[in-house]
């Protein structure tokens, strides 16, 4: 299959003609129910939980982080990707969160100097630091676009 028609068929996927909304809700509470497992995201602090616990009590941390400090935020996201969180990214995000890391504009200060920054968050992965680029070149944008919005969460 080419990439092009591959594309396509992605942009055409539409998962209520696979399953219906119930058999979508059963999966979720069947995946919810289950118990978080060492490489699981949040492991390390919700041992023991089932992913549905372990999900709402994290939401409203993560939320008072991401609004103080949403360009670690980012970086957490972006850097979680694919990863065994725990392994690849737990301790990056510690040692960032360490440093006076807050907003875009410092994180677009950062990032401009490539090899500077791949040393400061601890990956050398040329597919996270563009992405990592193309979201703060798209942040850009939309401030461009929303003056009136004035902070980074």
């Amino acid at each position: 299959m080419n990439h092009a028609k591959l594309r396509r068929s992605k942009k055409q996927f539409q998962i209520l003609d696979y399953k219906t909304e119930d058999e979508i809700v059963e999966i979720v509470k069947n995946i919810g129910e289950r118990k978080l497992t060492e490489s699981s995201h949040t492991f390390e602090k919700f041992r023991g939980k089932t992913i549905s616990e372990a999900s709402d009590s994290s939401t409203l941390d993560y939320t008072k982080i991401a609004q103080s400090r949403p360009a670690i935020a980012l970086i957490d996201v972006v850097l979680a990707a694919n990863r065994d969180y725990n392994k690849a990214v737990l301790k990056y995000i510690k040692k960032i969160s360490k440093t006076d890391l807050n907003n875009f504009d410092q994180l677009l200060t950062l990032i401009i100097n490539k090899e500077e920054f791949l040393d400061f968050w601890g990956h050398k992965d040329e597919k996270k630091y563009k992405t990592l680029l193309d979201i703060l070149s798209q942040i850009q944008i939309l401030r461009k676009k929303f003056p009136l919005i004035n902070n980074d969460y």
